[in-house]
């Protein structure tokens, strides 16, 4: 099969057996470039194998539980005004340390968002244009990631920057195990360490050229502490990016960023300066005001 009879093959699978989720991938045709479908196909091959084989039809399935899972905790939100979620010890031990829960689901949906979901899809390619042509021209030599989740950011920079080396840090081992196959898949294990860990009891020896943090504010109950510590890893000459989901509900998000401004005035705090700001938001506005979005921030030290 082509490209077009790939995608055609992963768009039917979805209606057959998921039709309220396949309409999300003709918005998609409707509102992404042409590079779009074929980095859907290719890269989910490269990770789920082919398009018709089982592996890839169960990452389809843990995408539609990762995407119901998103629409009833933001329904939750929509009507108490808070996330559902408060204790991250307890979100640790039901979630990130459930290996059905992140190997089965989490983690391959998680993924699989960044293809099918416009506003992921779109923070990375604009991660992909917009912030790793300033990062590359510092010629960093360390990158290190805290909370690599599904590792597409690891991926994304690693891929980027063709001569960097990196570190990676999540808590979860499951995490760690799939971020390793991300590795792999992708061609950058040789430069590149998972490592489970909270990064900050035990820090990398050298200090960061480049430390990025995606989407893991929202699952601390102290996020301006953990980015006072992103900005101790990171040299003083050196650069960040930093996100974090902002009205955006999940069984793990914890912390409720009511707007981009509370995140920019919380990494000022923690001492970084913004250098570029970027923000999708989801094609679900039922309530304008609780779009669920992503801000980013590219930084240095202030």
């Amino acid at each position: 099969m082509n490209t077009n009879e790939k995608y055609d093959f992963v768009k039917n699978s979805l209606q057959k057996k998921y039709s309220f989720f396949a309409g999300i991938l003709t918005t998609c045709e409707e509102m992404l470039d042409a590079t779009w479908k074929n980095e859907l196909v290719s890269d989910l091959e490269r990770m789920f194998g082919a398009v018709e084989g089982q592996e890839f039809a169960k990452a389809l399935d843990g995408y539609v539980e990762f995407s119901i899972d998103a629409a009833k905790n933001q329904q939750y939100y929509l009507k108490h005004d808070h996330y559902k979620s408060s204790n991250f010890s307890e979100v640790k031990k039901e979630l990130y340390d459930n290996e059905e829960h992140m190997l089965g689901n989490y983690l391959p949906g998680m993924l699989v968002s960044h293809y099918i979901w416009p506003h992921h899809y779109k923070m990375g390619k604009r991660y992909r244009n917009e912030i790793m042509p300033w990062v590359k021209k510092k010629n960093p030599s360390l990158f290190v990631e805290v909370g690599t989740g599904s590792a597409m950011y690891s991926k994304l920079t690693m891929l980027a920057l063709e001569t960097i080396n990196g570190i990676g840090y999540d808590i979860s081992p499951h995490s760690v195990t799939f971020g390793k196959r991300v590795a792999e898949a992708f061609g950058f294990s040789n430069r590149f360490k998972f490592v489970q860990q909270d990064a900050f009891q035990n820090p990398p020896k050298d200090k960061a050229d480049f430390v990025v943090s995606q989407e893991v504010l929202e699952h601390l109950e102290d996020p301006l502490t953990f980015c006072k510590n992103l900005c101790n890893i990171l040299k003083d000459d050196g650069c960040a990016y930093i996100t974090a989901a902002i009205t955006a509900a999940h069984s793990d998000h914890i912390y409720l960023f009511k707007s981009p401004k509370e995140l920019s005035s919380m990494l000022e705090e923690a001492g970084f300066r913004s250098v570029l700001e970027i923000e999708e938001a989801s094609i679900d506005t039922r309530v304008p005001e609780k779009t669920p979005r992503i801000a980013g921030h590219l930084l240095v030290k202030a």
